[in-house]
């Protein structure tokens, strides 16, 4: 568990953190301009008694930023009668819970005026709103028992303290340190803050797996008295327990907002280091978890409280180090959402809450070890649990059914690795937290199907998933980014098959075997090649060289055959299917072709060449005459005659490019078809020549691009075209540096001039076609190139990129 080294000392450092705090999740709230400042502070008695009776509409420009943030984009009634209005300030005032105005559940609406007055806090809203929750849900049929005050007027502990919440909240306010922080904190909050509460269970049976809220007492996130009455914390005191726990930097806030939340709501409360989660409000619509009918609106809050408390125990850079996950899968896919992502949002991260379990159950498996001499088999276990029933069961419902799961999963994790776990974040080595990193991958979900419980990346037992062989490239490419994280690849677990059913460093290493080959590739091949290799090795660790051959081959007809790869689109899963839904797989023709093996691919993409072959244009459809070239947008033909292109002066006006002042036609055609001087094809070297200047004037910036076409036009230097050789490797190079421009148009390039760029490009690609047309040669290639004369970016932009579906 991440634990905080924060020690509060005395109640002018509980103010300053709680300063902090505030401070912190105003950068969550909507701009204060959107505000009608005036209406924020009062709203205006009504003219006669009756109207004052009832709550009214208020128009969502006269709401505080406060107010909007928690509305959730909804305009709510609020209340205008000022009696009730300063009866409810009265009793929050005095911490008086049995106020006749409390105990209806109209009271709200004088609670959401008092709010957007600036006349509560935030927390005093969120507790008035979970408390209304329990009073309005006459189906559930909950009834508040008893309100608790947590400090006497010393500022002690009450007694009612002491001996149900503490014990309640004891897995991380769990040192005297801890304590002291918490009550301070306490101390320092509105009156009516410093409280917590219990409630019956009403139709809730919570040791049944029918209720979600048996789940909830399970995750250890809601609390069950020894009367089996639920407790709650006021939310004031709720983030005083967190923060004491964690620290104001690492404790995820849980923050409420009406009604249901989608997946980019709760994105966006991660960015703000907040988990927002549903609440009700008279007209707001009902939020089901995970699709269940029966669950409350108690339920439906305490589950994404839940996600709050699961994610505070995630250090910070294994936080950002998920989200660079979600980055990394987005760019290579052009998907917004999928299962993976999502997860990586979510975050229901178990591990955590099992590494607390297994250090209160472990000096009952000290003891088993001990009498049965290190003996480990089923029988064992059940007998032993059954001599100590009265003692499992005295550790809660949370333990008692999963003693045996427990001892068995102490065996994978040792005391020194659960020290490691219980450290505060800010004292782990970059080793320390590679491994925590890594057994997060390694557990996963604990609920998921059986074919994918076991790892964020991988699927059960070393199968490796597509999205699995993404990261691990960029970890391979890019090691220096998840140091920042402090996550270093060299400390990845999992050398072997054997190690780990998360094998990452064995899959990291095997990468070195392809990198070769994948370096400069299109990100699809660059993906799908090597998921295609670990995937074997993972299945057959004793073929490598056997596997490497066979990648190579495919490798190579993908480069040859690059235009079929627009066939091949990243999908998900549909829900519908018997797979895991929504798992990014590869597909064609809506087939998962991640089934295939290597013979299947090399089958279809060799039929998709034939295929595409015969729909080749010809000469007269393309546009261009023979020795045709472009120039700043122009084509320049050998009788010097100009037709426009589809840019305006004033595009052409911004281009720079260095070949403006002499013809290119001049370059190429000046060099014979025969050796230069140093044993070069002529045309080639000016080519190259001409490249590299083009590329270091415009695409500087882009350090890796620019690296990809250095390396081509290092390539193009070792050519000779004269004789008809190395008409393959051209058109590699070529295709190459299409690839290579149209990515850094299409994606890289977002804070320079795109329409430039493409200008510089069009004229790089025709350089291409005038070597060509130099070796007096019809090679097929020239047929294959498109319209470039009234090309534009925008069509680029839109007919360029990869075909992906979501």
């Amino acid at each position: 568990m991440k634990v905080n080294n924060l020690v509060i000392n005395n109640a002018e450092a509980a103010s300053s953190i709680w300063m902090e705090f505030t401070d912190r999740y105003k950068a969550c709230l909507p701009p204060s301009e959107l505000s009608n400042k005036k209406g924020t502070e009062y709203i205006p008695e009504p003219s006669d008694k009756e109207a004052a009776m009832s709550p009214v509409l208020i128009p969502s420009e006269n709401y505080s930023p406060e107010v909007r943030h928690l509305v959730n984009n909804r305009e709510v009634k609020m209340s205008r009668n000022l009696q009730r209005l300063k009866l409810l300030e009265e009793a929050l005032e005095t911490r008086n819970w049995d106020a006749d105005i409390l105990k209806n559940e109209g009271y709200i609406y004088e609670a959401m005026t008092l709010f957007n007055s600036g006349k509560i806090s935030q927390q005093q809203m969120y507790t008035l709103l979970d408390r209304y929750q329990l009073i309005h849900d006459k189906a559930s049929n909950y009834q508040i028992s008893q309100t608790y005050d947590i400090l006497n007027e010393e500022g002690s502990f009450t007694e009612q303290a002491e001996k149900t919440l503490l014990p309640a909240i004891s897995k991380f306010i769990n040192t005297d340190e801890h304590k002291e922080s918490f009550r301070l904190l306490i101390k320092t909050l509105p009156a009516s803050e410093q409280i917590f509460y219990t409630s019956s269970t009403g139709k809730n049976v919570p040791s049944s797996k029918e209720f979600f809220s048996s789940i909830l007492l399970e995750a250890d996130v809601l609390y069950l008295t020894k009367n089996n009455e639920f407790l709650f914390l006021s939310a004031g005191a709720y983030d005083a327990a967190n923060i004491a726990a964690y620290g104001v930097n690492e404790y995820i806030r849980f923050m409420r907002k009406l009604g249901e939340l989608n997946v980019g709501d709760i994105e966006e409360g991660i960015k703000f280091h907040a988990r927002y989660g549903a609440t009700s409000y008279p007209g707001s619509p009902s939020y089901k978890v995970h699709g269940n009918e029966t669950t409350t609106a108690m339920e439906a809050t305490e589950h994404d409280k839940f996600h709050s408390s699961i994610m505070s125990r995630v250090p910070n850079n294994i936080l950002y180090a998920f989200e660079h996950m979600k980055t990394i899968a987005r760019t290579s896919l052009n998907m917004r959402w999928s299962k993976e992502i999502w997860e990586w949002t979510d975050l229901p991260i178990e591990l955590f809450i099992y590494m607390e379990r297994l250090k209160l159950v472990q000096p009952l498996i000290d003891r088993f070890n001990k009498k049965n001499d290190g003996v480990k088999n089923k029988e064992d276990i059940v007998d032993f649990s059954e001599e100590n029933k009265s003692e499992i069961d005295a550790l809660g419902p949370v333990i008692s059914p999963y003693f045996g799961s427990l001892y068995y999963m102490s065996l994978n994790y040792p005391d020194d690795l659960r020290k490691t776990f219980s450290k505060p974040s800010n004292e782990l080595t970059d080793k320390e937290l590679t491994e925590i990193f890594c057994h997060i991958i390694t557990f996963g979900f604990n609920y998921a199907k059986d074919n994918m419980k076991g790892s964020y990346l991988f699927t059960y037992i070393n199968n490796i998933t597509l999205l699995g062989a993404i990261v691990l490239l960029d970890m391979f490419f890019n090691a220096d980014k998840w140091k920042e994280f402090h996550i270093d690849p060299q400390y990845l677990l999992g050398k072997s098959l054997e190690e780990n059913s998360s094998p990452l460093k064995y899959c990291l290493d095997l990468i070195k075997e392809i990198e070769p080959i994948i370096r400069d590739d299109d990100p699809k091949i660059k993906a799908l090649t090597t998921y295609l290799f670990l995937k074997l090795a993972c299945k057959d660790n004793k073929n490598i060289e056997k596997h490497l051959s066979q990648i190579k081959e495919l490798h190579d007809l993908m480069l040859a055959n690059q235009d079929t790869l627009k066939n091949f689109t990243f999908s998900k899963i549909s829900k519908s299917s018997k797979e895991n839904n929504n798992l990014v797989i590869l597909t064609f023709n809506k087939e998962n072709c991640l089934h295939w093996n290597i013979n299947k691919f090399k089958e279809m993409i060799s039929k998709l060449n034939t295929s595409n072959a015969r729909q080749l244009p010809s000469l007269n459809t393309l546009g261009l005459r023979e020795g045709s070239f472009f120039k700043n947008g122009n084509v320049i033909n050998s009788n010097s005659e100009k037709s426009s292109s589809n840019f305006t002066e004033r595009d052409r006006n911004k281009i720079n490019f260095e070949g403006n002042n002499q013809s290119l036609r001049t370059h190429l055609s000046s060099s014979t078809g025969s050796p230069s001087a140093n044993g070069m094809f002529a045309p080639l070297e000016t080519l190259s020549s001409l490249l590299d200047k083009h590329i270091n004037s415009n695409y500087g910036s882009h350090l890796a691009e620019k690296k990809k076409l250095n390396t081509i036009t290092n390539h193009l230097k070792k050519l000779d075209l004269s004789q008809g050789e190395h008409m393959e490797e051209f058109e590699q190079c070529y295709r190459k540096a299409y690839d290579h421009l149209k990515t850094l148009i299409v994606t890289r390039s977002k804070t320079s001039n795109k329409v430039n760029e493409f200008e510089v490009t069009k004229d790089i690609l025709s350089l291409f076609f005038s070597v060509l047309e130099n070796t007096d040669r019809n090679h097929e290639l020239m047929r294959e190139r498109s319209n470039i004369k009234t090309l534009t970016y925008y069509d680029i932009e839109k007919v360029q990129q990869p075909s992906f579906t979501s």
